[in-house]
């Protein structure tokens, strides 16, 4: 009987050995894809920022132009 309790115990063990490691490696996964996703999101707003301030830059220069001209 003891044996009996003991493999039983062993077997539970593996599982939950089993299923943490799996945890750990989709967890894994989801922090890179996540890590990933995150630095694209970031690069977008630099991009949108740089486009923002030329879009500033050339107005200002089509105002200054203007000025000029009247």
């Amino acid at each position: 009987i003891e044996d009996s309790m003991i493999n039983e115990n062993t077997r539970l063990d593996a599982v939950k050995q089993q299923s943490k490691y799996e945890y750990d490696k989709q967890k894994a996964v989801d922090d890179a894809t996540h890590d990933k996703q995150m630095m694209i999101e970031h690069e977008a707003k630099e991009k949108q920022k740089i486009i923002s301030y030329a879009t500033g830059f050339g107005l200002s220069l089509v105002a200054v132009f203007l000025f000029f001209v009247f």
